[in-house]
Parts: structure tokens; sequence; C-alpha cells
């Protein structure tokens, strides 16, 4: 009976055109059609290497290069034994050019101190002072204050007159310029020097007197550096998120500007290795 009745159905189906949908009511199911994946089955999730900080590890840094001092003011303390052994004693300022060559170390630490340099830096060289009055020029000095200046020229022709001045300083790294690193920091600057010797005390005469000057300079200083970093690997230190493993060494390049007090104002450049620990 169940044949027949899906036999007329079909007839008349056939009959009138219509859509016949047969219903099974018994049987094997028919087969499940093709799954439709979620938007994001099926693509692997990127897993991003978490962030390494920057140059790991500690840096020592050891450079050489020149100070030019635009002007700077320091003090002389003037002592003239005259040929009868009066004594005479003189101060003052004076305000002077100058150059000096410098020698340095520097390090940074590792982890979140990476951001700080420290140094020191020796100074060989000084202020341009033996060109400049060792006396007031508002007093009238028993001794010829020309053939005094003369002899200190004479004598210091070749050489500062200035002993080696040591000079500390500590800095923050900024951020990234053109590739370079700027930074910006705090140094300090003192330097001694002394002139002694003898000089005809007035023209024409054989009289001979004593000189003995001694010279003074100190500043705080603010420090503006440009730095670039050379692995010699090729790799550029510089570039944020730059990183490596074991020891590692280079070439650094360093410019820079200082202002600070006593009117002083310098340029400096330097060059030298640097490790990465």
């Amino acid at each position: 009976m169940r044949i027949h009745s899906v036999a007329i159905k079909l007839l008349v189906a056939g009959l009138y055109g219509a859509p016949f949908v047969c219903t099974q009511t018994g049987g094997t199911p028919p087969a499940p059609g093709p799954s439709i994946p979620a938007p994001d089955q099926g693509r692997p999730r990127r897993v991003e290497p978490p962030r390494k900080p920057r140059e790991q590890g500690f840096r020592m840094v050891v450079t050489a290069g020149i100070n030019g001092l635009e002007a700077a003011q320091y003090k002389y303390q003037t002592a003239v034994t005259l040929p009868d052994g009066r004594r005479l004693e003189y101060s003052g300022t004076q305000t002077s050019p100058g150059g000096t060559i410098l020698a340095g170390v520097a390090i940074t630490p590792p982890g979140p101190l990476r951001r700080f340099s420290a140094g020191l830096f020796v100074n060989g060289g000084g202020l341009q002072s033996w060109a400049r009055p060792v006396t007031p020029s508002n007093i009238a000095a028993p001794f010829s204050v020309d053939n005094l200046q003369l002899a200190i020229q004479s004598k210091l022709g070749n050489s500062s007159g200035w002993s080696p001045g040591f000079s500390p300083f500590v800095e923050h790294e900024l951020g990234h310029l053109f590739g370079n690193r700027m930074r910006l920091g705090y140094q300090y600057w003192r330097q001694t020097g002394r002139y002694k010797g003898a000089f005809f005390s007035t023209p024409g005469s054989d009289a001979v007197a004593a000189y003995d000057v001694r010279l003074g300079y100190s500043s705080h200083l603010v420090r503006l550096s440009v730095i670039n970093f050379t692995r010699l690997d090729d790799s550029d230190l510089n570039l944020p998120g730059s990183h490596g493993s074991g020891r590692r060494y280079g070439v650094i390049q360093e410019a820079g500007i200082l202002g600070g007090t006593h009117q002083t104002l310098m340029i400096f450049l330097a060059v030298g290795p640097f490790w990465l620990f």
C-alpha cells in the first residue's frame, strides 16, 4: 500500500507541475551537509614574542677627543716679590677661550638603569690665561706690569700652565633623533694652574723680581650630547628595540655642547671603542 501511495503522489505532481517533497518516515537518515567554520576557526593566532629591553647587560665606553672652550671665567692670585724683599699680592678674575685634549671612560648599568650613564674625563690643556693680565688694571704697581706679562708669555709659549683637570658627569638618554641617541646630563669641571718664574722689575734695570701666579677654574655644566653606536657586526644599536646576547663591541662617536657657571660655553668631539657584556 505504501508503494501505491507514493506512485499516486508522483502522478499528481507531474500533472499539476507542483513540487513534490517526499517525507521519509523510516530507513537510513540523510547524510549531513558540510559544516560552516566560524570566522576565526582554522586561522592560527600569532603569538608576539615578549619585548626585550634594548642593550641588555653592562656597557663600558672608552673615548678620546677634544674640547673647545669658547669662553670661561677663572680666578687668579698673583704674588710678586720685589728685589728689596717686599711681597705684593693681587687677585681677580679673567675670561678667556681655550681648549683641551680629553680622555674618558663611562659605564651604563643594565636593567632599569640602562638609560643612565656615568663617567669621568681627564683633560689636558686649559684656558689661554697666559695671554691675560695677572694683575688688576686699576692699580699702580711698583714694578713693570709689561715685563711681568712678557716673562709669562715667553715661558709658557708652548704650554698652558694648567694641570690636568678631572671632570665627572652623569647623563640620561632622552630618545632618538635621525638614527642617533640624544642625552641630557650634568658635568662638573675643576682645574688648577700655576706660573712661577722671574722678570726684570723695571725697564733697563738688572734688578730681578719673582712672580708666583695661581689659577683656579671650576664650573657646573649642563651637558647635551648626540651619540652614535656602530657595532662591528653591522647591527644598529641606535634604533629602538635593538638587542642581542653575549659579549659585543664596536665604535662610539659623540658630540655635544656644555654651558654653565662662570660664563662657560664649550663644545666637544670624542670617539672610541665600547663593549657590551
